[in-house]
């Protein structure tokens, strides 16, 4: 049996952090998602309420695109 990843604790604080500092940066969902030119503001907003799970590659884009460090994002996040 599998682990349910979209709703494991390291998953959601992810989400809940890259939603925190888009938003401390006045960033709208719409200009991370044109930042990441292949996604839609539509698609951000499901990874931001929990119904989208971000892989690994989607994450470092998502968390470049927003201005934050991947290696520091991931500490943070597994500190918790």
């Amino acid at each position: 049996m599998g682990v349910d990843t979209i709703h494991h604790r390291y998953h959601k604080n992810l989400v809940k952090l890259l939603k925190r500092e888009r938003l401390a940066r006045g960033l709208s969902q719409s200009e991370v998602a044109s930042r990441l030119q292949k996604h839609h503001q539509s698609w951000l907003s499901g990874v931001e309420r929990g119904y989208r799970r971000v892989d690994f590659v989607e994450f470092i884009l998502i968390a470049e695109a927003i201005g934050l460090d991947p290696i520091e994002v991931l500490l943070e996040i597994y500190g918790k």
